[in-house]
């Protein structure tokens, strides 16, 4: 089976029992922080969190090159690029068109030396759940980040960390063609209950329909 068994993942308890809290801070966040043109910008020196970011997109990137689907491709032709949009908010891009929004809620560069540390938003918007996911020992979390699947958008195929397991708690899902794919085994994200899966394994999406999927992921890494 692609797909982890949750159950077995206390994060994803965690997650699954707090949804009205998570969901709530998500709603407030797009009130009084994405939708609101009078907000302060919030500033903050992300250049470490954006330099694990980056390194883990470009090579997700490079990962898909050594696809045996993607082999025909010819990768030149297509602009595949990382972006820093504003205070940790960031995006891929392939060819100017965002297939992929994330905002950093907070992360970890190494473990389990090194702190988990919030993200300004993190801290400003999500106080609750950054000190929910603060509380989880069973690993060590990595990072947290809310992720936009924008409308009308695939996610090529590709891979990512051995080390990593990666958890999606889905805060908002629209009806429709939309879903995800690990392996050979495809599922549609569920509002409130969490997905999980190994990173190095192969996996794509797609959301053909009119609106944004909206997740939270949180990167759990595992025990030697």
């Amino acid at each position: 089976m692609a797909f982890l068994n949750t159950s077995d993942i206390g994060a994803c308890k965690l997650l699954n029992d707090n949804y009205n809290i998570i969901r709530d801070e998500y709603e407030s966040f797009k009130t009084n922080y994405l939708y609101n043109s009078d907000r302060d910008e919030l500033d903050e020196d992300d250049s470490s969190s954006w330099g694990l970011w980056l390194k883990g997109n470009r090579e997700s990137v490079d990962a898909a090159k050594r696809l045996e689907e993607y082999e025909e491709l010819n990768w030149d032709e297509h602009t595949i690029e990382p972006i820093r949009k504003r205070s940790n908010w960031y995006s891929l891009t392939i060819d100017d068109t965002d297939i992929w929004e994330g905002i950093l809620l907070g992360s970890r560069s190494k473990p389990p030396m090194y702190p988990f540390e919030n993200s300004i938003l993190g801290t400003t918007y999500f106080p609750e759940t950054m000190a929910l996911l603060g509380s989880y020992t069973d690993n060590v979390i990595m990072s947290a980040t809310i992720a936009v699947f924008p409308e009308n958008s695939i996610i090529p195929r590709h891979n990512g960390y051995e080390h990593i397991t990666r958890v999606h708690f889905p805060l908002y899902v629209p009806d429709g063609d939309i879903a995800f794919c690990v392996g050979e085994e495809t599922r549609s994200w569920e509002v409130g209950q969490c997905l999980a899966f190994n990173d190095i394994d192969d996996h794509n999406a797609w959301n053909n329909t009119d609106e944004d999927r909206v997740v939270l992921i949180v990167d759990i890494h595992k025990r030697s």
